[in-house]
């Protein structure tokens, strides 16, 4: 079956297990084996010329595909060396000396692929990057909290504001600092102070005051505050680095350009 132009294979792979137990895959075997396969154009030059190799071989043998116009399959690289890699390079011939890149597909121990174009590849880093961008800032905004007699503040000092809190109330009631306050105990921060309540009864009370007998603090107010959003902001930073170097990460490693293709010379050219 002929491969549309505009038929994106990128994500279907090909293998024949039998044709490579039989004839073995090397620079003379790869181009009849990747003939086999859904990758093959069927109106290209290799095929015209094989038609005729099958029917006048004398014919075929002096039929040069160079002097030929249409689509032309060449081999452009192979290693035999585990694992063998073969890369076949597919192009518009337009004249003996000018030829168009449309494609390249690249066989990793028998198994056929088909490179992405550059476009492809870059905007699948991007999107890739900006996903993983938009994770980080979601789990930041989920790790962040917000009292009004506080302001804003991370989730790991939580339990350090319970604590500090724990020990305003223990204060206001005469408890030492190794008393505990009894199950049930519920500590609500606002605007205006603290309030200590008890689903018990009346174990707890407090006077709704400023916090500490200090006015509110916002976050940003101490050098340990400052401390933290420094550290913070360094980590997004290496986290942004990350993601951007993964995004350009230079594409010719998948993708053949034109001149890369031209520059290698053609190891075998079969029908």
């Amino acid at each position: 079956m002929a491969a549309a132009d505009d038929t994106d294979l990128t994500q279907v792979s090909w293998k024949d297990t039998a044709f490579i137990q039989q004839h073995g895959l090397n620079e003379h075997s790869i181009m009849p084996y990747f003939a086999l396969s859904q990758f093959y154009d069927r109106s290209s030059l290799n095929e015209q010329i094989a038609m005729q190799a099958r029917f006048n071989q004398l014919e075929a043998a002096t039929l040069d595909k160079r002097q030929m116009t249409g689509i032309d399959y060449e081999l452009a690289f192979a290693s035999l060396a585990p694992p063998s890699l073969f890369i076949i390079t597919k192009s518009m011939r337009r004249s003996p000396t000018h030829t168009d890149l449309l494609g390249a597909y690249y066989i990793i121990e028998g198994t056929i692929y088909q490179a992405p174009d550059c476009n492809a590849l870059v905007s699948n880093r991007v999107l890739n990057s900006l996903h993983f961008v938009q994770k980080a800032f979601a789990d930041l905004q989920n790790a962040a909290r917000y009292q009004p007699a506080v302001g804003h503040f991370w989730e790991s000092d939580e339990k350090a504001f319970a604590k500090a809190t724990a020990a305003l109330v223990a204060d206001d009631n005469g408890l030492d600092d190794d008393d505990e306050m009894t199950p049930g105990d519920d500590i609500v921060v606002g605007v205006e102070g603290l309030t200590a309540r008890s689903d018990a009864g009346s174990s707890v009370k407090a006077e709704r005051r400023p916090l500490g007998g200090r006015p509110t603090r916002f976050l940003g107010d101490s050098a340990d505050d400052r401390r933290r959003a420094g550290a913070f902001a360094a980590s997004l930073d290496a986290a942004i680095g990350v993601t951007w170097s993964v995004a350009i990460e230079a594409p010719d490693a998948c993708a053949l350009q034109e001149g890369d293709a031209q520059s290698l010379a053609p190891t075998g050219d079969a029908a």
